[in-house]
């Protein structure tokens, strides 16, 4: 039963247990969508021919755009509500993400491409941990904000946790294949890398000194 005056602003009990869930998820996917660029920026630089400079400037982008909107998404959320602004910013880098592979075959300026998209997805993940802090703040009760906190937090240790479970990684010749986030880095240079020659190889034995027999087998010979 919700209180009369302040009261009513609070989650019930089954509402905070639902809101706990869908906020981990989606900060699971926030990390995973953080990372998938720095997971894929080797493969992409071998297959667009890009150098240091180059993928350091993709990878960069994305955190000149997240530092940008910190206390912009602070003040929206005090506004108009921390639920609406993760709803729109998670719905436009979600967006973003999906079509982030396509973006290869509109054209050959692909830095440029992924450059802006990154900084783009930077720019609205940015409001993401104020607009969480502002709705805890208005929707959970005291007593049960540490533990709802502490859980939605949890979903940032999530990705690298799900990269046992994933599959092929990176696949680039076809648009329909999105880049799989929690893969790990080493499977994509493993599928990427060129063949090494006599990998398996062993390196040769040390001829044995003449004159000098194992104890095993003078031992048998006595």
């Amino acid at each position: 039963m919700k209180k009369d005056g302040a009261g009513d602003a609070f989650w019930s009990r089954p509402e905070s247990r639902i809101w706990t869930v869908i906020l981990l998820l989606g900060t699971c996917l926030l990390y995973c969508t953080r990372v998938a660029m720095p997971i894929c920026a080797v493969a992409m630089s071998a297959r667009f021919d890009w150098d240091k400079k180059q993928s350091g400037l993709v990878l960069s982008s994305f955190f000149w755009g997240y530092c940008l909107t910190q206390v912009i998404g602070g003040h929206l959320s005090d506004r108009i509500g921390g639920e609406k602004v993760l709803l729109l910013s998670a719905s436009a880098w979600g967006s973003i993400t999906a079509l982030t592979p396509l973006l290869i075959y509109l054209g050959s300026a692909h830095l440029v491409l992924i450059t802006i998209s990154r900084f783009l997805i930077g720019l609205l993940q940015g409001v993401f941990f104020p607009a969480l802090a502002s709705l805890f703040s208005q929707k959970v009760r005291e007593s049960e904000r540490a533990f709802t906190c502490s859980t939605v937090g949890t979903g940032s240790q999530q990705p690298g946790e799900l990269r046992i479970f994933s599959g092929d990684p990176v696949d680039l010749s076809f648009p329909g294949k999105i880049f799989s986030p929690p893969a790990s880095g080493r499977t994509i240079a493993a599928a990427f890398a060129p063949p090494r020659k006599n990998r398996l190889e062993l390196a040769p034995l040390a001829p044995r000194l003449p004159g000098k027999v194992p104890n095993r087998k003078r031992r048998r010979g006595k």
